[in-house]
């Protein structure tokens, strides 16, 4: 929903003041034609408050159709064709850790590479993220191209530093392919970095809505030094620097896209990821059943124009041939 919109309903406190102004600005001339007994001042105020009334509910279910309210579930009969699947690296300094062997980067290149399924129904792409992100390879089913990205991954690749785990799914998710007819697939290798992020954005719910989300935790509990491309240890302050696995960014992170976690030294970890990957393929060309919500928007438009009009009623009926 877009709850943004609902801002507008302050609207509402202007246009009271608005009606109360113009009523009591035209209540003073009203009442000088009360004569002989006509009441024209009350029926003034009846036909003035109902306008006013239908007006006001008018806007107000106008927002709540911009919201985008809905209520229910439906399911939509789709036939996928497409697998596409994500590859999102994270290239942060701290991938360069060594407590995975030969790195905690080159083993989730290699990790990578294991996943790729040569058939021309799967498409794949490469996102990597450090401060900022950006797509290295966009969803083609070139394998090559694919594999000769992943091989040229390196920490030095952005400049700007960070863990930034956010965007580097945000590029990703956007860089889908918008086919209803894709299975979609995103497998994230990261070791949480240093830094913990609200992960209550709108497009996480787009992004639980539409894709698998795997993530993989790529690391050991255990402090290792910080170390940069070159090898060496890295220093602040004349101290070496430790780095960890964090869990507590990943697993937040997965919880709130309800997505699927590994470990990197889970022995089965490839098996599992790319037998994930053979059923998905296997299920194309078969009717698949999603569950979506109902959008209620277009009721609440239809009740707000029948205030509106009911509003435009009152305002050109004449009651007793008089207003």
């Amino acid at each position: 929903m877009k709850y943004v919109y609902f801002f507008l309903l302050f609207l509402i406190v202007p246009i009271i003041f608005i009606y109360v102004s113009n009523y009591r600005k035209n209540i003073k001339f009203i009442r000088t034609l009360d004569t002989r007994g006509n009441d024209y001042s009350r029926q003034f105020f009846y036909k003035y408050f109902l306008m006013s009334i239908f007006f006001i509910l008018f806007i107000f279910f106008s927002v709540w159709s911009l919201v985008g309210i809905s209520w229910g579930k439906f399911y939509e009969v789709r036939e996928e064709t497409t697998l596409d699947v994500a590859f999102v690296l994270d290239v942060s300094n701290s991938m360069n850790g060594d407590d995975i062997r030969p790195s905690r980067l080159k083993k989730s290149i290699a990790v990578a590479q294991a996943l790729i399924v040569d058939s021309p129904n799967i498409r794949y792409s490469v996102t990597v993220f450090k401060g900022k992100a950006f797509v290295v390879v966009p969803m083609t089913s070139d394998f090559d191209s694919v594999r000769y990205g992943l091989e040229n991954l390196s920490t030095d690749m952005i400049s700007v530093a960070g863990t930034n785990i956010k965007d580097g799914v945000k590029e990703a998710f956007y860089s889908f392919p918008k086919d209803k007819e894709s299975k979609k697939k995103m497998f994230i290798f990261s070791d949480g970095g240093n830094k913990n992020f609200n992960f209550n954005d709108k497009f996480l719910l787009d992004l639980k809505k539409e894709v698998e989300v795997n993530t993989i935790f790529v690391g050991l509990d255990s402090d290792v030094y910080l170390k940069n491309n070159s090898g060496e240890i890295v220093y602040y302050e004349d101290s070496p620097v430790n780095i960890s696995l964090n869990k507590k960014v990943l697993e937040s992170f997965s919880k709130s896209v309800e997505g699927k976690s590994f470990f990197i030294t889970d022995s089965f970890v490839i098996s599992k990821l790319r037998n994930s990957i053979i059923n998905d393929y296997n299920k194309l060309g078969k009717e698949n059943y999603i569950e979506k919500e109902d959008d209620k928007y277009y009721w609440l438009l239809f009740v707000a124009l029948c205030f509106l009009f009911l509003q435009n009623f009152v305002k050109v009926f004449m009651w007793k041939k008089r207003f």
